[in-house]
């Protein structure tokens, strides 16, 4: 380990379970030294000990409506953020939202209002004529 210990023989070392606890080997044990495990790509730590991370979690996957706030890192989890008014976004883990297209701009009729997870639909512009007596 890190110091002179009594011990007669060894102790074994730490084991980084990438199935369970969803860990990786970040520094091999060593005769005087012992495994240091990390977080898988895509995971952050949520469990420590004197040692280092002992369970980690895979990072949140922002939802349809949302945005990416913060990217997760390995000692913190994703933050997302719902899409503002007038913007939709509709990919999972999107670093944006986008604005709704404005339909009168491009010489169309909004036929159906965009939500947070759908833009708006336009169409061709209906014109009523009034009737000729």
């Amino acid at each position: 380990m890190d110091s002179p210990n009594s011990l007669p023989e060894c102790l074994p070392c730490r084991m980084c379970d990438p199935g369970y606890s969803a860990l990786k080997i970040v520094r091999e044990c060593t005769p005087t030294s012992d495994t240091v495990c990390g977080p898988l790509d895509h995971h952050y730590c949520t469990k420590t000990d004197y040692k280092g991370c002992t369970f980690a979690q895979k990072h949140t996957i922002c939802r349809h409506g949302q945005f990416i706030i913060r990217n997760g890192t390995t000692s913190a989890n994703t933050k997302c953020g719902d899409c503002p008014d007038k913007t939709f976004s509709n990919e999972s883990s999107s670093a944006y939202c986008k604005p709704h297209t404005d339909c009168q701009s491009l010489g169309l009729q909004e036929m159906t209002a965009g939500t947070n997870t759908l833009d708006n639909e336009c169409g061709p512009r209906i014109v009523l004529f009034p009737s000729l007596l």
